[in-house]
């Protein structure tokens, strides 16, 4: 699969690279680039090589969930865009959520605007987060020069 450089580049620099592990705001252990999961151990540092493995193999499994899911056809751009979104919140947010029902009326103009509802880490308004979801909003509306 070949996924869209402009997506691998958007998780890279929301996400930054931590060879180390490390226990996020919420005490998940996470490292590489936003990597969680049982491939994380405390301790042991990993390779950037590893890393990148790591993110194109989460980012290709959400990629497949989410055309697997919909009843519509999407745009690259637009699964793009959603593929972000569930990897920083989980692919079971994303099919829970407001955005993929309106995405899946396909309603893109309305979906565009649920990007922005999802900018709280716990109760404060985290300013990266808000970065992210509005260059997600962007990439769905299908303007990849953000």
């Amino acid at each position: 699969m070949n996924l869209p450089t402009y997506l691998i580049q958007l998780v890279e620099s929301s996400e930054g690279l931590r060879l180390e592990p490390y226990q996020d705001c919420c005490g998940v252990w996470t490292q590489g680039y936003g990597t969680t999961g049982s491939r994380i151990k405390p301790g042991q540092a990993i390779t950037p090589e590893q890393a990148q493995e790591w993110l194109i193999s989460d980012l290709e499994a959400i990629w497949q969930a989410i055309t697997a899911r919909s009843t519509i056809q999407l745009e690259t751009y637009q699964t793009a865009a959603l593929a972000d979104f569930a990897y920083n919140l989980g692919i079971n947010a994303l099919f829970k959520s407001t955005l993929w029902q309106l995405v899946q009326a396909n309603q893109p103009i309305n979906a565009s605007l649920e990007f922005s509802k999802w900018v709280y880490a716990g109760k404060h308004i985290e300013p990266g987060l808000v970065i992210r979801r509005h260059k997600e909003a962007l990439i769905f509306l299908g303007n990849l020069n953000n």
